[in-house]
Order: C-alpha cells, then structure tokens, then sequence
C-alpha cells in the first residue's frame, strides 16, 4: 500500500509565504490556501498514494512544549490572516479532528513504524 502522510503546516506556510499574494474579491488571501492545493495535487499525482493523512499542529501547547521549554521557541506566530483562512478552509466541516495532542513528527514515525512492521519497509 502507498500510503502518504503530510504535514500540513509546513506546506501552508510554505505555500503562504511562497506564493505571490492572490485575494479573493473580499480581499480574503488565498494564497496559502491555491499553494497548498497545487502543492497536493502535484503530489497526488506524482506518488498516487492509495490513502492520504494530512497532519496539522494543534494550537494549544502539547507535551513537548511541557517537556522542552524551547520548543518552536524562535518559531514565529502564525500571521491573524493566515489564521483566519487556515480555520475556515481546513475546519472542522470535512475533516476528522483527533483529541490528541500530537504533532506531524509523531504520526508520521508511529505510523511509519507500523507500516514497516508489516510491510517490511517504508520510504521517507
């Protein structure tokens, strides 16, 4: 099974920031939003994984900003209109949100691990 999982923050940051600034009418940005659908329709296409994980960093802190007093500590904060657009077009209507308080890494190795236990091997 090709299985991909990806993290969703880095790719609307990147596409936030990579992106030359697009508006809808309202003046709402869309860039992030345009850069993240290009970015994941290339992969899409590119890899053709039979199942997909988008992973997204909860707001509140975690067990590892608790368990490392500099973690994200030079991180700045995510921009009031990325924000804004990242909670509307990535809510909660059309996703599954999980309770746990995990981040990508922390998917992405456990459910590398599984899969490499039954598979025998895994690509990163």
């Amino acid at each position: 099974m090709n299985f991909m999982i990806i993290d969703g923050n880095s790719i609307v940051n990147r596409a936030f920031y990579g992106v030359r600034e697009l508006n809808a009418p309202d003046g709402t940005p869309t860039n992030a939003v345009y850069g993240f659908l290009a970015i994941l329709q290339h992969l899409l296409e590119e890899l053709k994984p039979e199942a997909l994980c988008v992973a997204f960093d909860r707001k509140e802190p975690t067990f590892r900003h608790q368990s490392f007093a500099f973690y994200k500590a030079q991180r700045k904060p995510m921009p009031e209109e990325l924000a804004k657009v990242a909670a509307e077009f990535f809510g909660p209507d059309g996703r599954h949100e999980s309770d746990y308080s995990f981040y990508y890494n922390n998917i992405k190795d456990n459910v590398a691990k599984r899969i490499a236990a039954f598979l025998g091997t895994v690509h990163q």
